[in-house]
């Protein structure tokens, strides 16, 4: 036990009472020590208690005897008790000031887990572990018929020239999207080849039309 601890049970000891308490104190304050322990103070640590060079580190609580003398570092469920009766509570069990005992919760409802302080039902505990996770979010609504959802967004991609095809599939400049392709400005996808419709004489006016006995297609018709 250093000076700091030693001082602060001198002072415990030294209060009106019977041997017997006094004892229970001595004892008491040789659990307390031992329970929580010593950890110097550190880069990350915050001073504990009056002394400077006594803290505790990131994610432990300070905890203190009477006279803002350092006693220890707890974690997990932090200090419980006073004065030298002080102790570290388990994990998983928090510190009844009433009693200055450490006591597990209650026991979750069926269907549902512990997280922190509540019980979660169906989605269980967050990723901190200490509350419930929230329901995911509702899925987006449907596509109309003939759109897909890329990034997101509900487009079709036989004439979106930002994915023609296929998603992120872009068009490069001066072409537009017909059918899934890309094809140059006035030419239409057909069977997968960008034509004129006004002078192809296989797809003249549309595609698949083709014009019979020699004639030829001028602006869509055969003639």
């Amino acid at each position: 036990m250093d000076a700091h601890r030693f001082d602060a049970l001198a002072r415990v000891l030294a209060t009106p009472g019977s041997r017997r308490r006094a004892l229970r104190a001595l004892i008491g304050g040789a659990l307390a020590v031992t329970a929580l322990g010593r950890r110097p103070l550190g880069a990350k640590a915050v001073q504990c208690g009056n002394d400077p060079g006594l803290g505790c580190g990131e994610g432990f609580t300070c905890c203190v005897w009477p006279g803002n003398v350092f006693a220890g570092c707890c974690n997990n469920g932090g200090c419980c008790g006073a004065g030298v009766d002080m102790t570290c509570c388990p994990s998983g069990t928090s510190c009844n000031d009433a009693t200055g005992k450490c006591v597990a919760p209650p026991a979750c409802a069926e269907g549902t887990t512990r997280c922190g302080d509540v019980c979660c039902g169906e989605h269980g505990c967050s990723s901190s572990g200490t509350s419930c996770a929230l329901p995911p979010p509702p899925p987006p609504p449907p596509c109309d018929i003939g759109e897909v959802r890329c990034s997101g967004v509900c487009v079709n991609k036989q004439t979106d020239a930002a994915n023609c095809g296929a998603c992120d599939r872009t068009c490069p400049s001066g072409r537009h999207c017909s059918g899934g392709k890309c094809c140059a400005t006035g030419r239409t996808n057909c069977g997968g080849v960008c034509v004129n419709l006004l002078t192809n004489a296989a797809n003249c006016g549309a595609c698949g039309k083709s014009c019979a006995g020699g004639k030829v297609c001028k602006q869509g018709t055969c003639v």
